[in-house]
């Protein structure tokens, strides 16, 4: 249950009277300054930041939020905020060109062999380069999000991010593939060719990045196009 004068706040944000929310929230700061720090209330000095286009305080705001409160409304508020401002701005360009895929498999690719979505970045990703690619991701990827997976790229690394029948990942890796992200499909019996580059490691941390099969990497894979 929310203090009375932060209800207000939150009935003026919902209803879209941004410019109301934050004289409403500034009034109760000036009241009760002892409260700045509430998560609640940090949460909507975020999400008026953002909403006044000052991205970089809401942005830190909330990053800070999901650090630090275990309030599970907070979290998913501040969570869904941050997507939001990576999908509403998501950096132009792409680090690699998109080749063309053709539309089925490989002639001497069988529709059921098991084959690997592998993540494999060629080099040590930008900022923006990370934000352009976690958010493309999330839209290929069903229980993942833009935020949390930006901070896994930021880790570095080559990772599976999904094991399946060829038929299956085919029109996921073209998928991704025409918005030039660096990934590649491996199939499991060749597992041992799958190259990694030096300094790189392999990692697997679930929730929709990684999974926890180990590779022997010696050598290189990609389709034949």
């Amino acid at each position: 249950m929310l203090e009375p004068r932060l209800e207000a706040v939150k009935a003026a944000y919902d209803q879209g009277n941004y410019s109301q929310a934050a004289a409403q929230l500034q009034a109760l700061l000036q009241q009760q300054p002892q409260i700045k720090q509430s998560p609640v209330v940090q949460l909507y000095v975020g999400l008026l930041y953002a909403r006044q286009g000052q991205r970089p305080k809401a942005e830190a705001i909330l990053r800070r939020l999901l650090q630090s409160t275990h309030n599970r409304q907070v979290l998913h508020q501040a969570r869904q905020a941050l997507n939001e401002l990576l999908r509403g701005d998501p950096a132009p360009g792409s680090h690699s060109a998109p080749s063309q895929l053709p539309a089925s498999l490989p002639q001497d690719w069988t529709p059921a062999e098991q084959v690997l979505l592998v993540w494999a970045p060629p080099l040590e990703l930008d900022r923006d380069q990370q934000q352009r690619c976690a958010v493309t991701l999330a839209k290929y990827l069903p229980g993942t999000d833009a935020y949390t997976l930006q901070l896994q790229m930021r880790r570095g690394g080559v990772r599976i991010l999904q094991q399946r029948e060829a038929a299956q990942l085919w029109p996921l890796y073209r998928g991704l593939n025409r918005e030039g992200l660096p990934v590649c499909l491996v199939r499991a019996a060749q597992i041992r060719q799958l190259t990694i580059l030096p300094l790189q490691k392999l990692r697997a941390e679930g929730e929709g990045w990684g999974s926890a099969l180990p590779l022997n990497a010696v050598g290189a894979t990609q389709p034949p196009h």
